[in-house]
């Protein structure tokens, strides 16, 4: 048993090269590259619709002969002002569910 284990170690594989008298494989040569193509340009349907409607708002603004200061104060969102620190809260008084009364 130890020979054939022996004989297994003391064995290395060695490729077999290729012979002079055999022809080596020539990879294909490449391809002609393709010509770009160009990319269309899209929107989606709800961003046109969203411009549709921007452009609308716009127009009868413009009809009521509303001023730059009223379209302004039209779209303005109100931002939240962080005062002096926080507000204090009062603390809870917890209560202890079960009462404990001492054993002698």
């Amino acid at each position: 048993m130890q020979k054939l284990l022996e004989e297994e170690m003391t064995r290395v594989p060695k490729a077999k090269l290729y012979t002079f008298s055999t022809d080596y494989t020539v990879p294909p040569p490449k391809p002609d590259p393709k010509p770009c193509t160009r990319q269309e340009p899209f929107q989606l349907e709800s961003m046109e619709w969203r411009e549709d409607v921007l452009h609308q708002e716009i127009e009868e603004d413009r009809g009521w002969g509303l001023g730059s200061d009223e379209v302004r104060i039209r779209f303005y969102k109100a931002q939240s002002v962080m005062k002096k620190g926080h507000i204090p809260v009062a603390k809870k008084v917890r209560k202890l569910l079960t009462e404990v009364s001492n054993v002698i």
